[in-house]
């Protein structure tokens, strides 16, 4: 059976596999899907095709059935600098087909030879970055930086955000309002990524679900899949089921600081 690779890196995660279909759900952070042979079908006011999504983080995703074919889908944290530069992809919260025709042409075949293991993740990421329109994003705030840090890689991350703001010396106001225009996401949609990446590490690390969901914080196997569900339209065990034998690749190598 033709199998599927997860990659998972410090800010970013790609899968390359065959998933039949996602329900409606809210996107939890700056996400792309391709489809690798052809296009997938989106749902809603009357059916379309479509070969590629952008989505931003809490874009309502409407169902999308693909069929069975192979899909491409990378999930970037928010402060990741593909995520940063997208932001000038358009107004819309979700964009089909919006990619720059080299772009278009070029992701299919990298995403093929990713879902054999022949590429490296890097390259889907600097084609994205190469070939996207508008200004790159600037560096980080250094407190910024170290706001995610924490929240990343601590073992008991601060539990709210008045503690977050003392250990980067910045009020809580002055913090959220500094996260949001330098990241584009509340620190509480952050804080959902990082949960979500945990799982992806725990997953790679484990290769079960149940103590994943235990390492990521999520109180019981059935939390955990009621809140994938509602950010990736299917049950996790649906996601193992449906891309047997799956590939782990953990690539986390932690911040640079």
């Amino acid at each position: 059976m033709e199998s599927a690779q997860l990659f998972i890196g410090y800010d970013w995660t790609l899968f390359t596999g065959r998933v039949d279909a996602v329900d409606r759900h809210r996107n939890p952070a700056h996400s792309m899907v391709l489809g690798v042979d052809g296009p997938f079908v989106m749902a809603g006011q009357g059916s379309r095709l479509a070969r590629s999504l952008w989505a931003f983080p809490g874009a309502d995703i409407p169902a999308l059935n693909y069929e069975g074919t192979r899909i491409g889908y990378l999930l970037l944290g928010p402060h990741h600098p593909v995520a940063r530069h997208a932001w000038h992809l358009g107004e819309g919260p979700l964009l089909t087909d919006a990619f720059p025709s080299i772009l278009a042409a070029e992701l299919p075949d990298i995403m093929a030879r990713a879902a054999v293991g022949d590429v490296v993740p890097e390259r889907v990421l600097q084609r994205l970055d190469d070939h996207l329109p508008g200004p790159q994003a600037p560096p980080l705030d250094p407190r910024i930086r170290r706001a995610i840090q924490v929240l990343l890689e601590e073992p008991k991350p601060p539990l709210d955000q008045d503690r977050l703001a003392r250990t980067v010396g910045l009020s809580p106001s002055r913090l959220g309002h500094l996260f949001r225009d330098e990241i584009g996401v509340s620190i509480g949609r952050y804080r959902l990524w990082t949960r979500i990446q945990r799982l992806a590490m725990a997953i790679g690390a484990s290769g079960s679900i149940t103590e994943a969901a235990q390492s990521a914080g999520f109180r019981d196997p059935g939390q955990l899949a009621r809140d994938f569900r509602r950010l990736f339209g299917l049950k996790p065990s649906g996601v193992i089921r449906n891309a047997q034998p799956v590939a782990v690749h953990p690539l986390f190598d932690g911040v640079d600081a």
